[in-house]
């Protein structure tokens, strides 16, 4: 990433509240910003394809493809830097 480029960032929850406040968080930061939100792995996965995040932040625990199986994808991931959360148990 070249100076003075913001750090693109997925977001990744199944929770609408969780990407609210994740969104807030990030906008705050003028170094990073969101590119997109996804409510599950699989919408994570074909998201990314289009977006090219550097970044994907996401929940451990979702319906349909869950954090850990979408890493697991790694082809399908490409080069993004991803960050799980429970928020469940937060």
């Amino acid at each position: 990433m070249s100076a003075g480029q913001r750090t693109r960032v997925l977001i990744v929850d199944d929770s609408a509240f969780m990407r609210k406040v994740l969104q807030s968080i990030i906008a705050a930061d003028p170094q990073m910003e969101v590119v997109g939100e996804a409510r599950d792995g699989r919408e994570a996965v074909s998201l990314n394809e289009s977006l090219n995040p550097d970044v994907i932040s996401m929940d451990i625990n979702m319906p349909h493809m869950d954090a850990e199986s979408a890493a697991h994808c790694d082809c399908q991931l490409g080069s993004a830097r991803w960050s799980g959360s429970d928020t469940a148990s937060t």
